[in-house]
Order: C-alpha cells, then sequence, then structure tokens
C-alpha cells in the first residue's frame, strides 16, 4: 500500500513516535478518514472487513487506540459505546440521548469561559472539546407528534 499526500499526518506522527508505517495502520487511517460521522470500532472493522477479511478486530482496536494516543483521533464514550472523532480541532459535539446521532458544530472559543476555567482549576486552556446531551430535532418533533397524539386520544 502506498501512502499517498493523505497520510502524510500519520506518516510523521507514526515516524516521530518510531512506529512503523504499516499497510494495517494505513487501511484503518484511510477508512476512518472516509467515513462519514463518528463511527465505532465495529463499524471500521465492517467497512474493512469486507474487502480486507484478514485484518481481524483486535488489529482494528489496537489502531485505532494507538491513533487516539497520537492526538490523531479523539476517542469518546457514548453511553457504552466508544466513538472515534476525526476532528481533533476545537468543536463541540452534539449527542442525541434518544437515537444517538451525534453532529459536530464549531463555536469560536469565549475569553470569557476560557477565563473562568482558567481562574478556578490554574489550568492555562490551550482548547476545547466539549459533549453536549440532549434531543435531537427529529426526536423533538418525533415527542411532539406523540404527545399530540396522546392528547387527541
Amino acid at each position: 500500500m502506498t501512502p499517498t499526500a493523505e497520510d502524510q499526518e500519520l506518516i510523521q506522527r507514526l515516524q516521530a513516535a518510531n512506529m512503523r508505517v504499516t499497510p494495517q495502520r494505513l487501511l484503518v487511517w484511510r477508512t476512518v478518514r472516509a467515513m462519514r460521522g463518528h463511527p465505532t470500532a465495529q463499524d471500521v472493522y465492517a467497512r474493512i472487513h469486507a474487502e480486507h477479511p484478514t485484518l481481524g478486530l483486535a488489529t482494528v482496536y489496537n489502531t485505532l487506540d494507538l491513533f487516539t494516543q497520537l492526538g490523531l483521533l479523539r476517542a469518546f464514550d457514548t453511553g457504552g459505546v466508544v466513538r472515534y472523532d476525526t476532528h481533533t480541532d476545537a468543536h463541540i459535539n452534539l449527542i442525541c440521548d434518544v437515537c444517538g446521532r451525534i453532529e459536530d458544530i464549531h463555536i469560536p472559543e469565549s475569553a470569557t469561559w476560557r477565563r473562568m476555567i482558567e481562574e478556578q482549576s490554574g489550568y492555562e486552556v490551550h482548547g476545547h472539546i466539549f459533549d453536549v446531551h440532549g434531543r435531537c430535532p427529529t426526536c423533538q418533533a418525533a415527542n411532539q407528534e406523540a404527545d399530540n397524539d396522546h392528547k387527541d386520544a
């Protein structure tokens, strides 16, 4: 598997950590980057397994864990399911507690909340990634319809 220009960030991080660039790592990297949303290790494995049945699930888990340690991905738990985010820049994950939908939104960093965090914690803040839980518009609409149906009965 020949590295491409899109693989350079991975290659640089692996080399900086004195780790090898392997075909398996390139395959997992390309797959997770090509997937929409916030896939699980099982999602990544299923996508890869169709064309590369010899690549094991443990390899996928270990590789995603390595990429997380190298700062290439961010892992976060959504009620017992670990998902991976290719966006490691400052952003907010909106997580629907009903259907599990996850959306990224980018909100500029606020000097007010940054200062409050630094004053209360003593930390020097360099960025943020927040997980915000609630109900997405689709689930809100479905709940409203259910409420209306219940009232009509």
